[in-house]
């Protein structure tokens, strides 16, 4: 009896990384479609791979962000605040301070 409750809880746990890595590649790819579509509609130019893969982690790290304060908006029942991509999706808040407050973070 153990040694069938160990072979199904072995294999719940590795389907529960199988579908970790789905929604993982599945997270990454709507990613770097939203960083394309991005890129084209702000016009933005990076000067390298490197560059480009770094704006790529800011941009995925500041959707989740926004999803957070969107969900937590919503369950909140505040219905003025809207969070989404905007033109400065690609730098950090420090950057972003710098850049256009005037503050150094």
């Amino acid at each position: 009896m153990k040694t069938i409750f160990k072979a199904i809880l072995i294999l719940f746990v590795i389907s529960c990384i199988i579908c970790q890595d789905v929604k993982d590649s599945d997270f990454e790819s709507k990613m770097f479609s939203e960083f394309e579509e991005f890129v084209q509609t702000y016009k933005k130019v990076y000067p390298s791979l490197a560059e480009f893969s770094y704006r790529l982690g800011v941009f995925t790290e500041n959707y989740r962000t926004a999803l957070a304060h969107s969900q937590e908006s919503e369950s909140t029942g505040d219905s003025d605040a809207q969070f989404g991509i905007t033109e400065y999706f690609d730098l950090t808040p420090s950057e972003f301070q710098q850049q256009f407050l005037g503050l150094n973070a």
